[in-house]
C-alpha cells in the first residue's frame, strides 16, 4: 500500500523543460511550475498588482507619518 502511494507521488512530480515568462530563461521544473525563481514570481505578481501594492504602501506611510506627528 505504501509503495503504491510513493510511486503515485513520484509519477506526479515529473519535471519538464520550460521557459520563464518573466526573464525568458529555460529551466527544468515540475508540471505546475511557471517561473524559474522566486524573484521572477515576485516580479510577475507586482506587475499584475502594482496599483494595489502602491496604494497599501502609501496608506502605511501616511499612517506612520501621522503617528510621528502626534508625539
Amino acid at each position: 500500500m505504501k509503495s503504491q502511494r510513493v510511486r503515485k507521488v513520484t509519477l506526479e512530480r515529473t519535471e519538464e523543460k520550460k521557459v520563464c515568462p518573466v526573464c525568458g530563461k529555460e529551466f527544468w521544473g515540475l508540471k505546475k511550475a511557471k517561473f524559474d525563481s522566486r524573484e521572477c514570481r515576485d516580479k510577475d505578481y507586482y506587475a499584475r498588482n502594482a496599483a494595489a501594492i502602491r496604494e497599501r504602501q502609501n496608506a502605511a506611510y501616511q499612517k506612520r507619518k501621522k503617528a510621528a506627528g502626534k508625539k
